[in-house]
């Protein structure tokens, strides 16, 4: 109860741009709504697994399949940086845009390869995760790389639409 108080203390004592009036550009909007919708990816991922790791316990002779066609992935790479006061940090060297393309074709696999074993909970959870995220890591993607090839979930190959401002002439090297 302590905490509820505390939460709507702190949105009635926040200022007016922290709370939600589009006062914030766009690009601070865009990496908030970014960071959830990879947040929720990942998170489907996970439940996916599991349902597969539960399939096979299940059925120790169940063998996941192979989709027709999979696409190869960029993974990330790692930065080691050295902070001002002498400490060390890693960090993930990819984009946003990256990330949402490796996710998008993590989940479509692993929804694919879910459908061809036992029903089971964490399986259904992360299936209805996947197909809800899918079109906003779709959108990430599509948005840093326009013309972007992908699979989408019915295994048909699609292109991202390429913004209007750059016409037929000018496509990304």
């Amino acid at each position: 109860m302590k905490f509820v108080l505390l939460v709507l203390a702190a949105l009635v004592a926040a200022p007016a741009f922290a709370q939600n009036t589009n006062k914030t550009p766009p690009s601070v909007s865009n990496a908030s709504s970014d960071a959830t919708a990879l947040s929720v990816g990942e998170i489907a991922a996970l439940s996916l697994v599991n349902a597969e790791a539960y399939q096979m316990q299940e059925d120790p002779n169940f063998v996941p399949p192979k989709p027709q066609i999979q696409e190869k992935v960029t993974q990330p790479g790692i930065v080691l940086f050295r902070n001002p006061d002498g400490t060390d940090r890693l960090e993930m060297d990819w984009t946003v845009g990256q990330h949402a393309r490796s996710l998008m074709e993590e989940l479509r696999i692993s929804i694919w390869r879910y459908q061809a074993g036992k029903t089971n909970p964490a399986g259904l959870i992360g299936v209805n995760q996947a197909v809800e995220v899918w079109p906003k890591l779709r959108a990430i993607y599509c948005r840093e790389y326009p013309g972007g090839r992908y699979i989408d979930l019915q295994g048909q190959i699609q292109y991202c639409d390429e913004p209007k401002a750059i016409g037929p002439d000018r496509r990304r090297q």
